[in-house]
């Protein structure tokens, strides 16, 4: 019986992959197991601390928790657009959430939901007590919920849309009503001590556990503190606040949250960075330009945080220089410094190994003179680009009508003028030492000799923005608004290498023309010659992304029995699509495990994935052959990922299930899958399966019509290759009528797509 068929795929005609690397958009999470000073907060409206100095922040659609160590994760993401927070003695932690219906969602310490109190009004804002009291306003007053879920309400006013609330260690409550300039301490027993009390918009109350009052000013320029003996202290804090346990002030602004200790001193948090020490999917840039050194290392200007970024080689993010003004263009020297466009500070700046940032180019004062003279006394008008020679010369693009050169004696030259630029956005050096210019007012590129010969190279490419050259002198350019990356080799003509023309992000893990782009910018190749580039979702939020020389692609990698892409398990059996692979000396690894190979001609083969690799999540491919090596893909994994082979095999007589020839009722049939995944005993890689069955280790199931079949059999079938599964399944007795059905079969939870049989007749 021949169980491997081949169908026809589309031959892929080009050889890049394109995956994203870093940056996961603009939503909120970003930085989380990082330090929460390199985090982004999104939408950040409210903050409370629990007992343990642990301080928890209500963002847009979720509660971020920063720990004692600084270190910042998400704590609850059930809560949908929390508007305020509070926390009892015991760390439970209580979010009012506002989407639809105001209710607030108690958690435990840990994470986990373990109530719900309904208001039944629209409410602001709540206070909570260290015995777990839950206090909130109404037009009729001070509402009072116990944990035994009993109420109380303390009349005061109707105005509570104005009124602050906040509450002390020994459960006193605090009210603020603004039209009567009154403040009201109202005790355990409901009794009301009011005194008069001007305070400035947004009406902010809030107590410490030391009993220091802090409310908002009437100046509405700051804060201020009045200590248990009543003496004042001013703060110039004039948001939304909360205490932070020393006498002074967590102060949210905007999505930075300021430390103000009771001495002055403001530090950082949480929040104003992109992510940096968390994983590289919840990092946020906002950069421009890129550039890659020997050792695979990532430098990105980030223009959000006025800083240059980090991703290492083994992903992780962080911050190696900040005090710019605003970072555009990147590039570095032989000794791998690193030189800034300073755009808005008129500058060029460079960056030492060390992260020591010193200014090379321009006095900060925006102009267009000192040709001839140090290039520090010159002036700069909004440097975008910079670029650095074999020898240590920068290049840049200046006022976007120029670009300048300066020299390693730090002597500064116009090189090309407004005579021939109308757009200057981007260069680049190779190295012979050919300068490149991306015009894009003029929609061309010009190169310039080192003679100072000046040609264009290509043209009628609307607005080119990034550049870069490899060591063959292969130019590629960036078309950031059309979504577009081009290449051009020495002598040749622009080829298309990325960017379908659409612009929303979609094609990662395929073929990179096929692919959308959002804005390609800035680019860099790495070590292996790949191109990285900086496609922009929006105007502040960046992806990096990679376009890899390929010959495998994820997607041509499927399942041979219903030629699905899905996760892969061991044993199953794969049809592999791929270019550039010869079968001369072919080896096909995965987990560096060497695979069966069934089949293999120019354009396909059928390999086995390695028993050996059961268990793993994340296995790495890879081929050989006399062709070179590919480029490796990282294959999810799952203990199975079946898949029905069409033909099955009636066991009354053992001919090819069909109308004609159908399963009676209580008969049983024979179908063969692929993926059921590792077998008792295990399985042998390569291996015929023997009359000494093997059994597939995972529960497996069948339906049959929809209806539950019984199952007597599921395992490994003599003759056939170890990787193909044998399932015996029975014909439901109610089958008592011909009728082609779909069978399902599940291993391990995982459903196998359907394919049909032919049931029915009398039961035998």
């Amino acid at each position: 019986m021949r169980l491997l068929l081949f169908a026809s795929l589309p031959l892929i005609a080009q050889s890049y992959l394109l995956t994203t690397l870093a940056g996961g958009g603009d939503e909120g999470g970003k930085g989380d197991g990082g330090l929460a000073v390199d985090a982004r907060l999104v939408g950040s409206r409210a903050m409370a601390c629990d007992p343990l100095g642990n301080c928890f922040i209500a963002e847009t659609d979720r509660v971020r928790r920063v720990g004692t160590d600084g270190r910042i994760s998400t704590f609850a993401g059930t809560a949908t657009m929390p508007r305020d927070i509070g926390t009892d003695a015991q760390g439970n932690v209580y979010v009012l959430e506002t989407s639809g219906s105001f209710r607030i969602l108690k958690f435990s310490a840990d994470g986990v939901m373990r109530g719900v109190i309904d208001p039944g009004v629209f409410i602001q804002e709540i206070a909570v007590a260290p015995d777990g009291t839950v206090f909130w306003l109404t037009r009729e007053g001070l509402v009072r919920h116990r944990s035994d879920g009993t109420r109380t309400l303390a009349p005061i006013g109707s105005e509570f849309l104005l009124q602050g609330l906040a509450l002390d260690s020994a459960g006193n409550a605090y009210v603020y009503v603004p039209s009567r300039g009154e403040l009201h301490r109202i005790d355990t027993a409901g009794g009301d001590v009011t005194q008069a009390l001007p305070m400035g918009d947004p009406y902010q109350l809030a107590v410490d556990g030391a009993g220091n009052l802090f409310y908002s000013a009437a100046d509405g320029q700051s804060s201020v503190r009045r200590d248990p003996q009543g003496r004042l202290t001013s703060f110039p804090a004039t948001l939304f606040f909360t205490p932070n346990g020393r006498g002074g002030l967590y102060v949210l602004a905007q999505d930075t949250i300021v430390n103000v200790e009771a001495s002055g001193v403001r530090t950082v948090y949480a929040g104003g960075g992109g992510g940096d020490g968390g994983p590289l999917y919840n990092a946020t840039f906002s950069g421009r330009d890129l550039v890659s050194d020997r050792a695979g290392n990532l430098y990105i200007t980030d223009t959000l945080t006025k800083s240059v970024r980090k991703i290492s080689a083994t992903g992780v993010v962080s911050t190696v220089a900040r005090g710019f003004a605003g970072p555009l263009g990147i590039a570095m020297d032989a000794a791998e410094n690193l030189f800034v466009a300073d755009a808005a500070a008129h500058q060029i700046k460079k960056v030492s190994r060390t992260g020591q940032v010193t200014v090379v180019a321009g006095t900060g004062v925006e102009g267009s003179g000192g040709d001839g003279g140090p290039a520090l006394q010159a002036g700069l008008s909004f440097p975008m680009d910079v670029t650095v020679d074999g020898d240590g010369a920068l290049y840049f693009t200046d006022a976007r009508t120029r670009v300048r050169k300066i020299s390693a004696d730090g002597k500064i030259a116009t090189l090309v003028g407004a005579d021939r630029l109308t757009g200057a956005e981007s260069v680049a050096v190779d190295r012979q030492g050919n300068l490149y210019i991306a015009d894009t007012y003029g929609a061309k590129i010009l190169r310039r000799t080192p003679g100072g010969e000046i040609t264009t190279i290509a043209e009628g490419f609307e607005v080119p923005s990034g550049l870069t050259v490899d060591s063959a002198g292969t130019l590629y350019f960036s078309q950031a608004v059309l979504g577009r990356i081009w290449k051009v080799a020495p002598g040749g003509k622009p080829v298309l290498v990325a960017g379908n023309g659409n612009r929303d992000g979609v094609g990662d893990n395929g073929l990179a023309t096929q692919a959308s782009l959002l804005g390609p910018y800035g680019m860099t190749l790495d070590p292996a010659g790949n191109l990285l580039f900086t496609d922009h979702r929006c105007c502040t939020t960046t992806l990096i992304r990679k376009l890899e020389v390929a010959n495998l692609f994820p997607r041509s990698i499927v399942n041979s029995a219903t030629f699905r892409y899905a996760p892969i398990a061991a044993g199953e059996i794969l049809s592999v699509y791929w270019i550039g692979v010869s079968t001369d000396g072919l080896k096909v690894f995965f987990d560096d495990v060497a695979a069966p190979v069934l089949y293999a001609d120019g354009r396909q083969g059928n390999v086995i994935v390695p028993f050996e690799v059961a268990g793993r999540e994340v296995v790495a491919m890879r081929a050989e052959s006399a062709a070179g090596r590919t480029n490796t893909l990282y294959l999810q994994a799952r203990p199975a990922a079946p898949g029905l082979f069409p033909p099955i095999v009636n066991a009354r007589d053992g001919r090819l299930n069909s109308r004609a020839n159908p399963a009676a009722a209580g008969e049983y049939f024979s179908l063969f899958a692929t993926g059921c995944g590792q077998t008792n005993p295990g399985g042998k890689t390569g291996g015929v399966a023997t009359d000494v069955l093997k059994r597939v280790s995972q529960t497996v199931t069948a339906t049959v019509g929809g209806r539950a079949a019984e199952m007597a059999y599921a395992g490994t079938a003599p003759g056939l290759v170890e990787g193909v599964c044998q399932i015996n399944v029975r014909a439901p007795l109610s089958a008592t009528l011909v009728e082609v059905v779909p069978v399902v079969v599940t291993v391990g939870g995982v459903e196998s797509a359907p394919i049909p049989v032919a049931i029915g007749g009398p039961p035998v």
